[in-house]
């Protein structure tokens, strides 16, 4: 067998495709053609390419060595809409070189000359945009003009080329003359469904030069190695491509750009620099360095006279925040432990610079927020100002999982035409629900795990994806070690995990979701939105919670607040292919605010019939609780802005011997001023399983004044266990009733007209009849696996 890497870079490719390399004038690759050739030959490969971007350059330094094959990346275009498209084509001459130099802007005239000429070429990475124009169309044009695809690319997406593979391998004789007759192209050779394959690396930095080659069996010159593969038996080996692997190679590049340009005009200081780089690529330490380095470097650091300058403290910004980091002492262990679970130099590498940079970000980020508690929002933009530059240490990263993204919707396009039908990793079959909030208690986390418990049930593959400190693991629920957790300003009711975002990027990208479901805007729903941006996923959130009123609530009525907040959301939200709501009224509010009707949705929901039911009643469990009336019950968090601080003023109004116990099951941080205010109440705290369905059913009424909550769980279950309710006339929860004898929607704030329909509803019949009656409206078509088989169909369409 002769083996060769046909896909190959060396420093000749100068113009790299990434703009931002291009405005800092770093080549696309910086590798020696030579020191290439010696090392894929010893590594056993019986001919060596070089394929740099529009030029033969490699072959002046190489033509004449032994198994040293002359090559080219053509970049050419579909002259009807300037699509680019990328070629490889070998044993190239000078004369031929400049022809298909005037030629490339062409790729019909392009590929007439290199089949004329006799010139084995070949598309490279098929199905992968380049600019953004590439179509079915495009693919199946290329399919007529050329024999030879590569099918396997180290730097390119591998699940595009697995797609390529699937619908050429599928060509007929018959597809072949449709695609004929629809292009009007004639197709090349003379079995034009039957395609030939090879692959290549597509290696920039040299590290991974002959990771991806091509095979064919005893081939022993160069021409006939390359005939070989045209006429198909070519057989690729190796693997596709990896972000670590990736953004390794980037980062080698500049880092060889760095220290060519740097050279011996390099300031002082600078070998240091380069060598903690270094290490820092080696997947090793960055901060271990020898002794010696160091004592070099403070040598020169005092005969410059910048030692006075670095001792300064700088003002803010990622400076301070790194150099605190840095100097840490704690810090070198950490980052220590963080190497021990790693083995491959790339994953090292990435692993360090995500502890790195989730660590410094969260030191701004808490220090804004520090600021900010105390009214110093000037003062707040001086930590933030380190977010850019961090946003540019992160960036080559996030670049490498976007380079690597999938065109799921033009890639089905192409397998609907060529195959019939998506393939299953193209299909929309395993979701991500990331959420801020799990292990609380509220109806957030219930629906959550409800929802995904029943998917599993049903055989779905949802992955519960959250970063809460101190979880325990748990089946189908994937939590990552938080950086650190905060509070919002004004809002210390729930704590807030800063998650680790390139590894959750990471997992995502990994794991091959091919959708998320983002269930709060907080820190997970932006690192979520982040990903799905970055990966091409279709994102779905649902809007659970009523920040704007929570913000109106808490600023006590302050409309800019409000704005700010329903500003935050309309951003959040419009991002989304699709937008569940709770109730109908919540679905017309956000079609008012702007978001089309087409993408918001009413998010199914379900109940667990058994746990809420008339048959949990016991005449006698609000009595040994010290009730010594009818039982008023509020269910939920004990929290100002669930309008608990009103419903104490219904209380209060209640006249004496009105026959009321007013009951609270829940904790919050309300509680002690709650108790105050309802000296008379019963407070049980959480309760749980059994104990919280007899509570709900030895009940006689619900009360819920709540203005916040978008749909009402506990509503659900008081009506399911059989008693009527009272519930705010805003919001979600007044839906929830079905017929007028399930209770009142009355306005919170009137507080005579709450005491009046407490008074009424507490003392009309509401015997064993009534509240079964009463459950049976309620239970009708909630069950939870119904539920999920709606929502998990809802979102299949692309």
């Amino acid at each position: 067998m002769s083996k060769a890497d046909l896909h190959l870079h060396s420093r000749f490719s100068d113009r790299p495709s990434e703009w931002i390399l291009r405005k800092l004038g770093i080549p696309d690759s910086l590798s020696d053609p030579r020191k290439l050739y010696e090392s894929l030959r010893a590594n056993g490969h019986d001919f060596v390419t070089l394929t740099d971007h529009n030029t033969l350059g490699a072959a002046q330094e190489l033509r004449g060595l032994e198994g040293f094959i002359p090559g080219m990346e053509i970049t050419t275009y579909f002259p009807e809409d300037r699509c680019k498209v990328h070629l490889l084509a070998w044993n190239l001459g000078a004369a031929e070189a400049a022809e298909v130099e005037k030629l490339r802007p062409n790729l019909y005239e392009l590929s007439a000359f290199l089949r004329k000429e006799r010139l084995v070429h070949a598309v490279a990475h098929p199905l992968i945009h380049l600019d953004g124009k590439m179509k079915a169309d495009h693919f199946e044009k290329l399919i007529l003009l050329f024999q030879v695809f590569e099918q396997m690319n180290g730097l390119r997406a591998p699940l595009g080329q697995e797609v390529a593979y699937a619908c050429c391998r599928a060509l007929t004789e018959k597809k072949i003359q449709e695609l004929a007759k629809r292009h009007n192209l004639e197709p090349v050779g003379a079995t034009p469904w039957r395609k030939s394959w090879m692959g290549g690396s597509n290696d920039h930095c040299g590290l991974y030069a002959g990771r991806v080659w091509t095979e064919v069996p005893g081939r022993h010159d160069a021409g006939s190695f390359l005939r070989a593969v045209e006429s198909g038996e070519g057989i690729v080996h190796g693997e596709g491509a990896d972000p670590a692997r990736l953004v390794n190679g980037l980062f080698h590049v500049i880092f060889d750009y760095l220290r060519f340009k740097v050279g011996h005009q390099a300031p002082r200081g600078s070998a240091l620099i380069l060598r903690v780089l270094n290490r820092f690529l080696e997947g090793e330490n960055p901060l271990e360095i020898t002794f010696l380095d160091k004592a070099r470097y403070a040598v020169e650091m005092v005969t410059s006279g910048r030692i006075f300058e670095f001792w300064k403290s700088p003002e803010g910004g990622l400076s301070k925040e790194l150099s605190a980091y840095l100097t840490r002492p704690s810090t070198r262990e950490e980052l220590q432990r963080v190497l021990e679970t790693e083995h491959v130099p790339e994953r090292r590498s990435f692993r360090l610079a995500s502890k790195v940079m989730n660590d410094v970000g969260f030191q701004i980020v808490t220090r804004f927020l520090k600021k900010a508690e105390k009214g110093d929002f000037l003062g707040g933009l001086e930590p933030l100002a380190g977010v850019l530059p961090l946003g540019l240490a992160t960036a080559p990263y996030l670049y490498s999982f976007h380079t690597l993204r999938n065109d799921r919707k033009m890639w089905g396009e192409v397998s609907q035409r060529f195959l019939g039908q998506r393939p299953e990793n193209l299909q929309n079959h395993r979701r991500a629900w990331l959420t801020d909030t799990l292990e609380d208690v509220n109806g957030v986390a219930r629906t959550i795990r409800t929802m995904a418990a029943a998917g599993r049930n049903c055989g779905a593959d949802i992955t519960i994806v959250t970063s809460r400190p101190g979880f325990s693991p748990e089946a189908g629920v994937e939590n990552f070690q938080p950086v650190g957790v905060f509070t919002i300003p004004e809002y210390d009711l729930q704590q807030l995990s800063f998650p680790p975002i390139l590894e959750l990027v990471d997992h995502i990208a990994q794991r091959g979701y091919t959708e998320l479901i983002l269930s709060t805007p907080g820190p997970m729903g932006l690192a979520g939105l982040l990903a799905a941006n970055i990966l091409g996923l279709r994102t779905s959130a649902i809007y659970h919670t009523d920040f704007p009123q929570y913000a109106r609530f808490l600023s006590e009525d302050d409309p800019l607040v409000e704005g700010i907040a329903w500003n935050y959301m309309h951003w959040f939200y419009s991002q989304m292919d699709r937008v569940y709501v709770n109730s109908q009224s919540y679905l017309n509010r956000w079609v008012e605010k702007g978001l089309a009707r087409e993408k918001l949705a009413i998010l199914p929901r379900g109940l667990d019939t058994e746990q809420f039911s008339t048959r949990h009643r016991k005449s006698n469990f609000w009595v040994q609780r010290g009730a010594k009336d009818k039982v008023a019950l509020y269910v939920g968090r004990i929290s100002k802005e669930k309008e608990l601080d009103f419903l104490a003023r219904v209380a209060g109004r209640m006249r004496d011997g009105a026959g009321v116990t007013f009951a609270f099951v829940g904790e919050g941080p309300f509680l002690s001023e709650l108790k105050r205010r309802v000296p008379q109440g019963i407070f049980t705290g959480v309760l749980h399983g059994e104990q919280l369905s007899q509570a709900y059913a030895s009940a006689d009424l619900f009360v819920f004044p709540s203005t916040t909550d978008t749909y009402g769980n506990v509503v659900v279950e008081a009506m399911a266990s059989g008693l009527p309710v009272v519930v705010s006339d805003q919001g979600g929860p007044g839906e929830l009733l079905r017929d007028p004898q399930d209770g009142r929607q009355v306005a919170t704030g009137d507080v005579g007209n709450w005491v009046s329909a407490i008074d009424q509803l507490i003392h009309a019949k509401n015997g064993d009849q009534e509240r079964e009656a009463r459950r049976q409206r309620t239970v009708l078509g909630r069950s939870w696996n119904d539920a999920f088989q709606r929502f998990w169909n809802d979102a299949v369409c692309e």
